[in-house]
């Protein structure tokens, strides 16, 4: 993204975006936002410009604005009802309606069909294990998800797999 020797300043932001239909973290937020921070000294921030969001469509807090509302209605598959879900509707169609894109949806949905058919439920534990471990998943939630009952079970269960990989 930038030459050699360049400083981080020259990056531009870049924004990885996790769009979920459950609350990933269990707080209720429609979305959660991170930037790097180091976890020795929570005053220092390494500025790289990369933000991670995730977007959690079933919150219903109070006070969201009604386009982010509309559009979490959206991401839960309802109607487009705003002006931003009607133009993000308007594209979905156009694409669709699109020939050429049209051959590499349809391989793109056999991929994926097939690589979640296969191991969606053992890539959603890698996920969920990885975000725990990573500090960005609570250890609840992590229980939860994996069906656990103690963080001590969690723990083993994590080393279990990372052997198992060896």
């Amino acid at each position: 993204m930038i030459s050699s020797g360049a400083g981080y300043d020259e990056l531009k932001t870049s924004y990885i975006i996790f769009i979920n239909t459950f609350d990933l973290f269990g707080k209720g937020f429609p979305k959660y936002t991170f930037e790097n921070i180091c976890q020795e000294s929570s005053d220092l921030h390494l500025a790289d410009g990369t933000v991670k969001v995730f977007i959690n469509a079933k919150s219903t807090i109070p006070g969201m604005s009604p386009e982010l509302q509309g559009f979490l209605r959206y991401l839960r598959g309802e109607n487009p009802d705003t002006p931003l879900t009607d133009r993000i509707q308007n594209e979905v169609v156009k694409s669709r309606n699109n020939v050429r894109w049209e051959r590499v949806y349809m391989l793109l949905e056999e991929k994926y069909k097939a690589y979640f058919a296969e191991g969606r439920e053992e890539g959603r534990i890698d996920t969920i294990l990885e975000m725990f471990e990573s500090g960005y998943l609570p250890v609840k939630v992590a229980l939860k998800e994996t069906g656990l009952d103690s963080e001590a079970a969690l723990q083993a269960y994590i080393k279990e797999r990372k052997e198992s990989t060896k």
